[in-house]
């Protein structure tokens, strides 16, 4: 293997590994049950696009009082996703309304495979 495929081979493991870690952080987390998972989808609205850029661009967008958050950008269009972990649900409530002048949003709770798999199985097994 050449110089440059062995390195890219190496970059391509350590993301593996990365990842693989991240999930067993966030699996491992919602096994405590203390924690859920949410996404809110968020979209601009009509005429505040330089708004809500300018804002988040002078103070980052904090979202104090949750374990996790991740927050994803849709190119080319006006909207976007944040991935939340908390057990407090008066911050996702709190983060919406700082930005409701500029956002509509929509949030829902949501489950990772193992625990839909579990309830499935005790439904339907």
């Amino acid at each position: 293997m050449s110089r440059e495929g062995r390195y890219r081979f190496e970059n391509l493991n350590k993301y593996r590994v990365a990842y693989r870690n991240q999930l067993i952080y966030c699996y491992e987390s919602l096994l405590s049950k203390k924690f859920m998972l949410y996404i809110q989808h968020w979209k601009i609205k009509p005429g505040y696009h330089q708004k809500s850029a300018e804002r988040f661009l002078a103070t980052g967008a904090p979202f104090p009082g949750v374990k996790s958050f991740s927050r994803y950008h849709a190119p080319g269009s006006l909207e976007g996703w944040i991935v939340v972990e908390t057990d407090e649900t008066k911050a996702l409530y709190e983060h919406v309304a700082q930005w409701a002048e500029f956002l509509d949003w929509e949030t829902t709770p949501v489950l990772v495979d193992e625990d839909a798999g579990s309830i499935c199985a005790r439904i339907y097994g």
